[in-house]
């Protein structure tokens, strides 16, 4: 194990983390509009997607994935609906007013389950160990207990900023709570998603 640079792939991924993207503005949005649970289940799912990511990556599997086109496609067409669906459902609920707790509209399993499905869909997670691991193993893929060993730095890594996102959007919640602004809210992130 003494040839894992596991620092500087930690600094990688927290570099990478940082750099916004779909699961930043998932999490900001659900945040702001739902509250911190709503925020923490979606990070816990989005958690539990990375790890599953890792766990196909250290078996091989990622590999296989990206050699089948049609698996690549499938994939990559798969997480493309589940954003579109995300993003309609955000709409939809933009248009359901103020009278019930937005959290009863959309449970926090669902937020679980959503983040889960965001990751295990997005084929730039498969690539993400292939790609950015072997730098950090003196140019080789990783044998089983390094990507593990990678897998579980990468997914605390993003875990940690997803946190921090959720509750940075949190402390907007009460803010956007107003139903004019949670709109508001809602459709952006529709809109981002």
């Amino acid at each position: 194990m003494s040839d894992l640079n596991w620092q500087g792939f930690a600094i990688a991924v927290l570099l990478l983390e940082i750099t916004p993207g779909p699961n930043m503005a998932w999490l900001a949005g659900i945040s702001m509009a739902d509250g911190r649970k709503a925020g923490f289940s979606a990070t816990a799912g989005i958690a539990l997607g990375l790890a599953i990511n890792g766990i196909f990556a250290a078996i091989g599997l990622s590999s296989l994935i990206l050699a089948d086109t049609r698996i690549w496609m499938a994939i990559h067409w798969g997480g493309a609906a589940l954003m579109a669906w995300l993003a309609w459902q955000a709409w939809q609920s933009s248009n359901n007013g103020d009278d019930a707790p937005a959290i009863q509209r959309q449970t926090l399993t669902r937020y679980f389950l959503s983040g889960v499905g965001i990751n295990i869909l997005n084929p730039k997670a498969f690539l993400f160990y292939i790609m950015l691991a072997p730098p950090f193993l003196g140019g080789r893929l990783p044998n089983l207990e390094q990507a593990l060993i990678l897998s579980a730095i990468s997914t605390a890594v993003a875990t940690l900023v997803h946190l921090g996102v959720t509750l940075g959007g949190a402390q907007a919640h009460g803010w956007v709570r107003n139903g004019h602004r949670t709109r508001l809210v809602r459709r952006l992130l529709a809109a981002l998603l």
